[in-house]
């Protein structure tokens, strides 16, 4: 009975000195929204000033200044995190939304997936 508790622990040790992989990023689906005008200029939870022109978004299950692709349908847009939302999934400048077509109906489940 010793050789085989022996033999298995032996075994146990020699799978925890595999290198793990890690899993590839898998897209996540949410709630896609964008912000309103009347944020122009404010400053953002990570630091910068809002611009309606720029392509950024706020998330709140992304860190500030990573980049994430939101497709929806077959457009897509690549987005730099520069804020924090409350409950929404994310929440981008309308000239991110224009170029997803999600600028037509506010509010729709988009793919977020983290690209950097």
């Amino acid at each position: 009975m010793r050789a085989f508790f022996t033999s298995a622990v032996a075994a146990l040790l020699a799978l925890a000195a595999v290198p793990v992989l890690a899993a590839p990023a898998v897209p996540s689906v949410v709630s896609g929204s964008f912000y309103h005008s009347k944020f122009e200029g404010r400053r953002t939870a990570c630091g910068d000033r809002y611009d309606s022109d720029g392509l950024t978004a706020a998330s709140n299950r992304h860190p500030c200044d990573a980049l994430v692709k939101v497709t929806r349908g077959s457009r897509s847009v690549v987005v730099r995190i520069t804020d924090r939302c409350g409950r929404c999934g994310i929440d981008m400048t309308p000239a991110a939304a224009r170029e997803i077509g999600l600028h037509r109906v506010g509010r729709a489940p988009v793919h977020v997936e983290r690209i950097d």
